[in-house]
This record gives structure tokens, sequence and C-alpha cells, in this order.
């Protein structure tokens, strides 16, 4: 969607999680552009069997 249709969003943050991959970073690529300052989380499991 172009950004036209946004308004300018410079100097807001935004925290977005799971944005490493996926529909999470498209998200932060858009937010970015906007002109946001974005803060991108991931979530990393860790699985120990004894």
């Amino acid at each position: 969607m172009p950004l036209l249709f946004f308004p300018t969003q410079n100097g807001k943050v935004a925290i977005v999680t799971g944005g490493t991959k996926g529909i999470g970073y498209q998200t932060v690529k858009h937010l970015a552009r906007l002109g946001m300052h974005v803060i991108i989380g991931k979530v990393i499991i860790l699985l120990i069997y004894f």
C-alpha cells in the first residue's frame, strides 16, 4: 500500500515482537519508512530435556 495513505510518524517509537521475518519484518520496514524508531524483539524458546 502506498505511503500516501498513512500520515508520517516522525520521532515516534514502535516495539514489534516477532519482527525478524514474515509479516513482522514487513511491518518493521513500513513503520521505519513512516519515520518511526523501531525496536525489534524476537522470542527464543530454549527447551532442554534431561
